[in-house]
């Protein structure tokens, strides 16, 4: 096979970049993509030009090291499979193929086709540490998990952070990979007692690094190479909510005169509004009072709700209403589920 191959160099994140074009010639069609950029900087070298950089490591599809966008889609658009999994006999004799790396300003650039994922490590950090007994390995049955939550917390552990999900996002979201993170701690009893603390905290750095806010297009799982369920997101979304929750029922667990609030707040990827006065807190009825709910004040239109919100509070009192995108269906509120789990 003979290809036409552009890629994008660029020294450095301050200097300016573009694609040059460069010729890969008798291409194998069992060559992974990554042995056949290797043959075009041999030559490149054999050459005396410079070779252009990208990541690898594994090659097993293991490490989430390579992050290459080829033709737009990262690791290539295959279902299921990263760049080092790609091989040649998916592209055709004479194609022109476009090599581009992940493009987030969360991932800085460092060179050409590398970039600074670093910012993945510090969410992780940001989790903090689970509560174990160091020494031998525990008894299997000592602590029961049953077949559906254990296979959930593998489902969640297969992510590799590659971070396709973020250079695929309209948004540059990392949702679906914190979401996976926190998911598989957060599904087994070892990691529960740290359950609130880590999925606040992640979410909080997450923020902070400058990721982009998640709007449920779902392009993140159709590209990631561990096929990472948006059902993750809504996991981290309900458990994110809780830890809020909780937190405001502690401090303010005195009770007293409650408070007006305006505007929208989110929690995930979830909206809630809070333009009502909550006038105090009931402990008996473990959750919030409806006596002086305003109800909705305005509408509102955007990316991640199928349709404006409004009309009044119910006589329950929920001071929340959210309809995703994903669910499309008021009983997916946080707060309803809060109260109909007992947890409020």
């Amino acid at each position: 096979m003979n290809l036409t191959l552009k890629i994008w160099r660029q020294k450095n994140a301050a200097s300016p970049g573009g694609f040059e074009t460069h010729e890969a010639r008798d291409v194998s069609p069992d060559m992974s993509f990554l042995e056949m950029l290797d043959m075009v900087n041999e030559r490149l070298i054999a050459a005396g030009q410079e070779p252009f950089v990208f990541d690898s490591d594994c090659r097993e599809g293991i490490c989430g090291t390579c992050s290459l966008v080829i033709n737009g889609v990262p690791h290539g658009g295959r279902k299921g499979t990263t760049v080092c999994q790609l091989h040649m006999r998916h592209f055709q004799d004479g194609q022109t193929i476009t090599i581009e790396p992940w493009r987030a300003r969360a991932f800085p650039l460092v060179k050409d086709l590398i970039v600074d994922r670093t910012a993945f490590d510090r969410i992780m950090l940001a989790g903090g540490f689970i509560s174990v007994n160091t020494g031998n390995a525990p008894e299997a049955n000592a602590l029961p998990v049953s077949k559906e939550i254990a296979d959930l917390a593998m489902d969640a552990a297969a992510c590799i952070g590659c971070g396709a999900c973020v250079a695929v996002c309209k948004n540059a979201s990392a949702m679906l990979f914190v979401a996976a993170k926190v998911s598989h701690l957060n599904y087994l009893p070892q990691g529960r007692a740290e359950k609130d603390r880590r999925v606040k905290n992640m979410v909080a750095q997450m923020d902070q690094e400058g990721f982009g806010n998640c709007t449920v297009t779902g392009s993140c799982e159709a590209v990631c190479p561990k096929e990472i369920n948006l059902d993750f997101i809504a996991k981290m979304n309900r458990d994110y909510a809780v830890a809020v929750v909780k937190g405001e029922l502690k401090a303010n667990s005195g009770g007293g005169s409650g408070s007006v609030c305006g505007g929208w707040r989110r929690i995930g990827l979830v909206l809630l509004h809070s333009d009502c006065d909550h006038r105090g807190f009931s402990a008996a009825r473990r959750g919030w009072t409806s006596a002086g709910c305003f109800g909705w004040r305005r509408r509102w239109r955007g990316p991640g709700l199928d349709r404006g919100i409004a009309g009044r509070l119910g006589p329950d009192g929920i001071c929340g209403q959210a309809v995703c995108r994903q669910n499309q269906a008021w009983r997916h509120s946080p707060v309803r589920s809060l109260r109909q789990s007992g947890l409020v």
